[in-house]
């Protein structure tokens, strides 16, 4: 069907979410980079990751409408490696899509780069076609467990950066 990063049909669910703007998930991203990581956990189709002042970043696509179901995967084994590094970035990516006479299946890449490396997120959009469209975005909650003397490191955010 054309070109991966070509844009598909959005469903309800993103378009709304594209409309509303994404001001709370820029925040929460950017107050979370530079943090020490404490655990990571993939849960309930979301991405969990607490760090040190008892704060965690959760990243999913909750934008799923009729006709499509969103999950999030990643193939790598050991998320608890990256425990005890920080936080450097997050990056979005198209991934491929395919497509059969009854449904399509498209992907998109969450990087996420740390102090001891990348590991990578996979999200999920199956859909009959009218559904398509990603919507990562992030929340921070607060009340997890505090370490004391948990060193930050400082990692430039350009204002610019698309997240």
């Amino acid at each position: 069907m054309g070109d991966d990063n070509e844009p598909r049909n959005l469903g309800m669910g993103t378009m709304i979410r594209m409309l509303s703007g994404n001001e709370e998930s820029v925040t929460a991203y950017r107050a979370s980079i530079g943090k020490k990581i404490t655990a990571i956990k993939l849960e309930d189709d979301k991405l969990h990751i607490s760090f040190a002042n008892g704060t965690t970043l959760v990243a999913a696509d909750e934008a799923q409408s009729c006709c499509e179901k969103r999950y999030m995967t990643t193939d790598d084994n050991d998320l608890n490696y990256y425990v005890g590094s920080h936080l450097v970035s997050m990056e979005v990516m198209n991934g491929p899509s395919r497509e059969d006479e009854h449904e399509c299946h498209d992907i998109q890449f969450l990087d996420v780069k740390t102090t001891k490396g990348v590991f990578q997120m996979v999200t999920h959009n199956e859909h009959n076609g009218y559904y398509g469209g990603f919507s990562v975005e992030f929340t921070l909650s607060a009340g997890g467990p505090v370490v004391p003397d948990a060193e930050e490191i400082v990692v430039p955010v350009p204002d610019d950066e698309e997240i």
